[in-house]
Order: structure tokens, then C-alpha cells, then sequence
């Protein structure tokens, strides 16, 4: 797994190590099923005491004051059919189409979602306020409202 995600976070990426990539990729995913299939089935794992807890706190509380729970941990498996196993497949072929991972960020999402989140916040207090006149400025941001 260290190895896999090294190549994942190489900032230089060339087609020998992409097709690297791509057989470590499916070595490891050969190794999680058996890790899933024959290692797991040996393993007897359950939640841990807080998770328990909780478990027995949402209990009582959907079953009211009269219900009964079942004290104890649960036993806990490894799920393998989750998307980020599944994703797994998928990066060497999205460092091929959109380049490595350092080269895009969602940072600007956030900020952009953000920036439109403040201007309908404007936009609401200025209508609540102003009685729904307003005006956008050139920048299509809205004026602060001011009482006289």
C-alpha cells in the first residue's frame, strides 16, 4: 500500500511508471481480496467499546424508556465493497487524462461557494430590509444597505 500510493503522489509521471502503476494497482487489489477471503475469515474483530456505547445509547433512545438492548460488541468485518476500493482503479488512468494529483485542488470550490453563499446572504437581508429594491454593482455584487 506504501508503494501504491507513492507512485499516486509522484509529481512526475511518465508512461513507464503509469504502466507500473497500473500492474501495482492490480496486485493490490488481488491482495486486498485475499486479504478479504482468507486472512479476515480468521480474524475475529468486533467494535470498539465507544462505538458499542453509542450503538446501545440509539438504541435506547429509539426504543424509549421500556425497551431492551442488547449489551455487548458486535462483530465487525472488512468491507471491501466500499468506492474507495473501487476507486482504486481509476487513478493511473486520471493521472494520464488530467495530470497528477498536486497539479488541482477544490480549494477554489470552496471559496467560490462561498462567495456565492455571502452574495445571496446580501441578497436576502438586502430584499428583507430594502423591501426587494436593490442594485447590483459592476462586479455583480450587491451594494450594503444602509439606513438613513
Amino acid at each position: 500500500m506504501g508503494c501504491w500510493h507513492a507512485y499516486a503522489k509522484l509529481r512526475i509521471q511518465t508512461e513507464d511508471t503509469l504502466a507500473s502503476f497500473e500492474q501495482l494497482t492490480a496486485d493490490l487489489g488481488v491482495l486486498f481480496r485475499h486479504f478479504a477471503g482468507v486472512t479476515c475469515k480468521e480474524l475475529n474483530t468486533t467494535e470498539l467499546p465507544r462505538e458499542s456505547r453509542a450503538r446501545m445509547r440509539r438504541a435506547a433512545d429509539t426504543a424509549g424508556s421500556g425497551g431492551t438492548s442488547t449489551s455487548g460488541a458486535k462483530p465487525k468485518t472488512f468491507n471491501l465493497n466500499t468506492y474507495k476500493f473501487h476507486a482504486l482503479g481509476d487513478y493511473p488512468q486520471a493521472i494520464r487524462e488530467r495530470g497528477t494529483t498536486d497539479n488541482y485542488t477544490s480549494q477554489w470550490v470552496r471559496s467560490t461557494a462561498m462567495a456565492l453563499f455571502t452574495n445571496w446572504l446580501a441578497l436576502t437581508i438586502v430584499t428583507t430590509v430594502a423591501g426587494g429594491a436593490y442594485t447590483p454593482d459592476k462586479q455583480g455584487c450587491l451594494p450594503i444597505c444602509q439606513q438613513p
